[in-house]
């Protein structure tokens, strides 16, 4: 049974070049999150499509899960592949996101490598953790994006956001500080996570979210 380093590198189109550099190490570090559900998930959403290749990696590497993908180009969209289906969605609206979870859902893994818009990053975690299995796990890809300006599109950052409900117990409920979570989102989230993990190099930061049992 190949891991899912082994399974990125036959998977991942190395043209793309961020996505070939980073998921190797990305690879090692789910690897460790993940195994304790692979063999027992049934369903796993990846936001971003792209060409595929982690989405072909995640079907191998969880043998008995259907594989989700969304994204909000048609082009991206995969045909006849066996335990891979994709959805026209965007990942920054509520409302497209609530109908796709509960009529595909609920997922044992989510990993977010979307648009990375700070936007974008909080919206879809606060609707699809409620749509994340109890023991569930849920991945904010390429966080250091919170450093990155083109991506801080007027909320609070990310990271900031997942450091103030880690270390402090809450987030504080105001505009400013809950970003673009609503209070109810919040209140879930800060309520049903066990732990925030970080895995991070010289490559990128990903952060795994684990939803109590």
């Amino acid at each position: 049974m190949l891991s899912l380093k082994e399974l990125a590198a036959k998977y991942i189109d190395s043209s793309k070049i961020y996505k070939f550099k980073t998921f190797p190490y990305y690879a090692e570090f789910y690897e460790y999150q993940f195994g304790y559900i692979r063999e027992s998930a049934k369903r796993v959403l990846e936001i971003g499509v792209h060409k595929g290749g982690s989405l072909r990696a995640w079907r191998d590497y969880f043998y008995n899960a259907e594989v989700f993908g969304i994204d909000v180009k048609q082009e991206f969209m995969i045909k006849d592949e066996e335990r891979i289906q994709t959805f026209l969605c965007d990942q920054g609206k509520r409302d497209e996101l609530e109908i796709f979870a509960i009529e595909n859902g609920p997922f044992d893994v989510i990993v977010d490598d979307g648009g990375h818009m700070m936007t974008q990053q909080q919206i879809s975690l606060g609707v699809l953790f409620r749509h994340l299995v109890p023991g569930g796990a849920y991945a904010v890809e390429d966080l250091h994006s919170s450093a990155i300006n083109k991506y801080v599109d007027g909320v609070l950052t990310t990271h900031l956001l997942l450091h103030n409900m880690v270390f402090k117990g809450y987030v504080k409920r105001d505009k400013t500080w809950q970003g673009a979570m609503t209070d109810d989102e919040i209140d879930f989230l800060v309520n049903n996570f066990k732990q925030v993990e970080l895995g991070a190099s010289e490559k990128g930061v990903t952060a795994v979210i684990k939803r109590v049992k």
